[in-house]
């Protein structure tokens, strides 16, 4: 006679299925915008033929938004949330992930300087539910050294080690794309408002560099060096 322990009989029933692997894959919370948070379906752990996530949440303090009924995801695909305005807190705040049962399933959080009791408990209750590594704020990601419109994000493949190296911080958001660091390099336009480049030195020109661009938007600095020892950074 064999006896199973906790009534579960491999012969008999069928294995419990697999959650699947879905994570918190990029949060936009300082964005001029829109707001948002990203999932990202590592494992369906169905072949890739998809998972039911219907009734799974998106939570923090002032948040509660469940994937509608009949939603479904396959290993690779993204799930975005757009937030309106007010959007997320720009201070301290915890993102949580829940399955339709309440079982919390990633988490990301980041923190100021001015750390609230309210936040330091809720801290305190997603370290004793495994969601974080520490109880501290401090561990989280610092939310001061992110600029407008820039997003935290994991690299895939995604790490998930609950800590604050799972994330990296992006100059450019990638909703519903791969998270990459994208800063390629402007291009340089001189504009010859006055003045003749044929003539022989010493040359007296008047040069212009405002038609520049860069690729990601970002501001631009200048710098003229024409090998004479003297430089300027206006435009």
């Amino acid at each position: 006679t064999v006896t199973y322990v906790g009534g579960y009989n491999p012969e008999a029933q069928t294995p419990p299925p697999l959650l699947p692997k879905l994570l918190i894959n990029e949060v936009s919370f300082k964005n001029s915008l829109e707001d948002f948070v990203e999932l990202f379906m590592v494992d369906d752990q169905n072949s890739s033929k998809g998972s039911d996530v219907s009734g799974f949440t998106i939570e923090n303090d002032a948040l509660k938004f469940s994937l509608p009924a009949g939603k479904a995801m396959k290993t690779g695909e993204y799930f975005l949330l757009k937030i309106p305005s007010p959007g997320l807190t720009q201070t301290t705040e915890q993102v949580l992930l829940k399955d339709k049962n309440g079982k919390l399933l990633d988490a990301v959080c980041w923190f100021s300087s001015k750390i609230t009791e309210s936040e330091k408990t809720d801290m305190a209750t997603l370290f004793t539910e495994e969601g974080w590594n520490s109880e501290k704020n401090e561990t989280c990601i610092s939310s001061e050294k992110l600029k407008g419109n820039q997003s935290i994000g994991r690299i895939l493949p995604p790490a998930d080690t609950n800590t604050a190296e799972d994330f990296e911080i992006f100059v450019h958001t990638t909703p519903g794309t791969p998270n990459v660091i994208k800063n390629e390099a402007p291009k340089a336009i001189i504009d010859i408002q006055s003045g003749e480049i044929e003539k022989t030195a010493p040359l007296s020109l008047n040069l212009d560099g405002s038609l520049s661009t860069d690729p990601e938007g970002d501001p631009l600095t200048f710098l003229w060096d024409f090998g004479d020892s003297i430089t300027d950074t206006t435009k």
